[in-house]
């Protein structure tokens, strides 16, 4: 759930965006790119994040993609019979040089 403010160009995203690393051990990650997706139809500038600074619209593209580059890749490492530990392992060995580099939130 956001909140929009439309002539402000201004969303509040709650958790639903955040600074970085989100803890997802009790999250639904294919209802929360969805809900992104959404975020990103919308027409903004600004976010007022759940934890971090505010950020520019260009951060939740990022973020966006993190989190359907996550989820894809734990399917095609499920599809293909990987172990829980094999996962933890790759999947960030796999998503570490497109989103472990320094980003502006500003």
């Amino acid at each position: 759930m956001f909140v929009y403010l439309p002539k402000e160009k201004v969303v509040v995203t709650g958790d639903a965006v955040i600074g970085w690393t989100p803890f997802m051990g009790d999250g639904y990650p294919d209802d929360w790119a969805a809900t992104l997706d959404r975020l990103a139809q919308l027409d903004f500038t600004h976010m007022i994040m759940g934890h971090g600074n505010v950020a520019r619209r260009d951060w939740l593209g990022t973020f966006r993609s993190y989190i359907h580059d996550m989820v894809e890749a734990v399917r095609e490492e499920v599809a293909a019979g990987a172990t829980l530990d094999e996962v933890k392992q790759r999947i960030p060995a796999r998503l570490a040089p497109t989103y472990e580099k320094p980003f502006s939130l500003r």
